[in-house]
């Protein structure tokens, strides 16, 4: 979370070769994937920490929770606070909560 660019870089470098090894797959920056977190489709940030403009989903390395995620993750996640009783009592599914 406090890392420096180089730091972080060396980290996401880690773990792109731990995910590619896991799921037999080539992951690039800019590249069309997968969330590991969601399974939503987005475009890999490899470069930066998921707020290049025009990528539209990014996928980045989140250094604060330790995993792969994306951009909805971090809108559900946002919403999730505001929302998740309305979940409880059934009054709203998490597709709800997108739009």
């Amino acid at each position: 979370m406090y890392e420096t660019n180089e730091q972080y870089r060396l980290i996401v470098s880690r773990e792109v070769r731990i995910l590619e090894e896991s799921c037999q797959c080539i992951i690039e920056d800019g590249k069309h994937g997968f969330c590991p977190r969601c399974g939503e489709h987005g475009t890999w940030d490899i470069a930066t920490k998921g707020f290049i403009e025009n990528y539209g989903n990014s996928i980045y390395y989140s250094t604060v929770y330790n995993e792969w995620r994306c951009r909805i993750c971090d809108f559900r996640r946002h919403k999730e606070g505001s929302q998740v009783i309305g979940i409880w009592l059934g009054q709203m599914n998490e597709k709800e909560m997108l739009h």
